[in-house]
Formats: structure tokens, sequence, C-alpha cells
């Protein structure tokens, strides 16, 4: 049986299994395996592409405004993900750091 093997190792396993049509049991027999290792180390490679996938942070940059702006205007913040935020201009300067954090969690 394998024992503290390299990612690397893992990954080739991994690979190989997703590549036959052997269940996780018979693979891992075959090879010498641990089922609860193989299943672990699946499992961390299955999270890990998931959090490959997720969107980048938001990322908040700086923004001034080179004229004046009548202070009923609203704001429209658009994400790439699809979500709006309308606000008020007069909100902004007493809310904004409420807002930023408000920013980061939003997908």
């Amino acid at each position: 049986m394998a024992t503290r093997q390299s990612a690397v190792f893992w990954q080739d396993h991994l690979d190989a299994w997703r590549q036959g049509n052997l269940t996780q049991i018979t693979y891992c027999a075959n090879h010498g395996l641990h089922i609860k290792s193989f299943a672990r180390r699946l499992y961390q490679a299955r999270d890990a592409a998931k959090l490959s996938k997720l969107p980048l942070p938001l990322t908040l940059v700086p923004a001034s405004i080179a004229q004046p702006i009548p202070i009923n205007t609203i704001i429209e913040l658009r994400s790439p993900s699809g979500w709006r935020i309308k606000l008020p201009l007069n909100t902004l300067s007493h809310h904004a750091s409420g807002l930023a954090d408000l920013l980061r969690q939003l997908p």
C-alpha cells in the first residue's frame, strides 16, 4: 500500500482512474492503493477544481468625478456576474466603508 506519496503520484493515479472504467475500489486494489487515501485525494482534487472556477475576488478601485453632480443623482454599480446596486449619491459619503464591505461579499 502507498503511503505519504507526492501530489504528482496521486494526480497521476486520479487521472488514470478517470480515463478508465473501473470503480475506485477496483482501481485501488489493482494498484495497491488504500481506498480511503484515494477517496480523500479525489475529494481534495474536486475541491481545488471548484475553487479554481470561482470568480476572481472583487477589486475596488478609487474613482473620482470630474464635474459637480446634482446631489439627488443615482449611482448604479454593476458587476460582470449580473448584480446591480442603485444608490443615491448623497448616501455614498456616509456609508462608503459599509458599501465596500458589502461589495466584497458579492459574487
